[in-house]
């Protein structure tokens, strides 16, 4: 779960209904949208201000990179493989299509203004 206001991301253990951790990620990045890999180790999520997708280790719960994409980038979403991931980066009016393996955009594609979200329809 991301709080854009607040600079931080909650880690919920969804069986027990609960918040594991809550780690912060810094005021000014103002993180949203969020994807969970496929063997739900890794989450990405968008940090708005930041221009940059945030990598989430869930083992050892705590960021371990990021990847530049456009600007205010605010919804993601993750193929059904774990590869390919979507960055809506709204101020830019585009959507980034990042590589995750290599951690890079390998196109970009124009939209419509101020995109907010992506949706994967398989």
């Amino acid at each position: 779960m991301t709080s854009e206001a607040g600079g931080s991301i909650t880690v919920i253990d969804l069986p027990k209904d609960a918040p594991l951790k809550t780690v912060s990620v810094g005021d000014s990045t103002k993180p949203t949208g969020v994807a969970v890999s496929p063997d739900g180790r890794t989450v990405y999520f968008a940090n708005g201000r930041a221009n940059r997708i945030s990598i989430f280790s869930v083992a050892a719960m705590k960021m371990t990179d990021t990847i530049p994409v456009g600007q205010r980038p605010w919804g993601v979403a993750l193929t059904e493989d774990g590869n390919t991931l979507y960055s809506a980066d709204g101020r830019s009016n585009q959507v980034s299509v990042v590589d995750v393996v290599h951690k890079k955009v390998v196109t970009t594609i124009k939209v419509g203004e101020r995109p907010y979200g992506v949706l994967i329809v398989p």
